[in-house]
């Protein structure tokens, strides 16, 4: 059949690349060197073989023109996010799972070398870039509460605070220790800054606000509230933690990355489900008590949800 009888197999490697079937058929085609045949079938090949590269998933992709900053609020599927945004990024331009109190010592340090930065810090850090390419996930806040609890009585040992080595990072850990050797309900009222600061008042609109997610400030509420607010515009993907498989499939087709084979990405860093007291137990009289500390954290987290809808509506 000549070189015509090829366009299948052709066909076949364009849509199956990685299959054996067109390994072995690409390798038959280099054993043919001599021929005018390997010549026709390459230039066939060249054009396809590029479209795949193009289209299909890479361990890593296209490089987008800005630097991606994921703002990593805790327990929000943070951790499942920044896993998936790896794939994307070669180790040696990613600076993942730092902390604030960790970057405001290293004022030398010169974030745009990276393509890639994820972490426990706020917003502000976004201000040391030329026009980043900003991601952050909100989760509802009683929820997320519940979460911070349940998780740190699980796996506190595990925690990054607790081995980090950092002064500040270590007093972070040693007040979390305090607070969840506790009832849930002692917790809640607890007057330590950490738990107050990222748990209970406000923390993901400080997040959005501030430099850390473990700052207290005496900012009013309705400051506080205005400044979080107006970060939204600026965020380029506001997604949700109940929304995950959507906040994944809106910032591939907002960098141009192909969607993954699977939008089911494992969860890292996620509560035991025999952890789940809490949120089983949690009185309707809690319920509200959190929701009327969080009422900026709520209003946030329904906007982010509406928005994401939307967006991922359109794509």
């Amino acid at each position: 059949m000549g070189w015509v009888g090829d366009l299948v197999p052709l066909a076949f490697i364009w849509k199956y690349p990685h299959t054996k079937l067109s390994k072995r058929y690409l390798k038959t085609l280099r054993s043919n060197r001599q021929t005018i045949r390997y010549f026709v079938n390459s230039l066939l090949l060249l054009p396809l073989m590029l479209f795949n590269f193009f289209s299909t998933d890479h361990a890593v992709s296209r490089k987008p023109e800005r630097t991606v900053v994921f703002v990593h609020i805790p327990k929000a599927a943070g951790s499942s996010f920044t896993a998936f945004l790896q794939t994307h990024f070669p180790k040696n331009v990613s600076l993942v799972n730092t902390y604030w109190e960790i970057l405001r010592k290293q004022p030398l340090v010169d974030l745009s070398q990276y393509r890639l930065i994820t972490g426990h810090f706020g917003f502000n850090l976004t201000n040391a870039l030329n026009a980043p390419f900003v991601i952050t996930l909100l989760r509802d806040p009683v929820d997320r509460a519940c979460s911070t609890y349940e998780y740190l009585r699980a796996y506190y040992q595990k925690h990054p605070a607790v081995t980090f080595g950092d002064p500040d990072i270590a007093e972070i850990a040693r007040q979390w220790k305090v607070a969840v050797n506790q009832p849930f309900e002692h917790f809640f009222e607890s007057e330590l800054p950490v738990v107050r600061a990222s748990v209970f008042d406000n923390p993901q609109a400080r997040q959005l606000a501030l430099d850390s997610p473990y700052e207290l400030t005496d900012l009013s509420s309705s400051l506080l509230r205005q400044i979080a607010l107006s970060r939204l515009p600026k965020i380029d993907v506001l997604g949700c933690q109940e929304d995950f498989d959507a906040t994944i499939t809106v910032t591939c087709q907002r960098l141009g990355w192909s969607l993954p084979r699977s939008l089911t990405c494992p969860r890292t860093n996620a509560t035991p489900a025999d952890a789940l007291v809490v949120r089983r137990s949690l009185s309707s009289t809690l319920r509200r008590k959190i929701e009327h500390r969080a009422e900026i954290d709520m209003e946030l987290h329904a906007l982010a949800r509406e928005r994401l809808r939307e967006d991922h509506r359109q794509t």
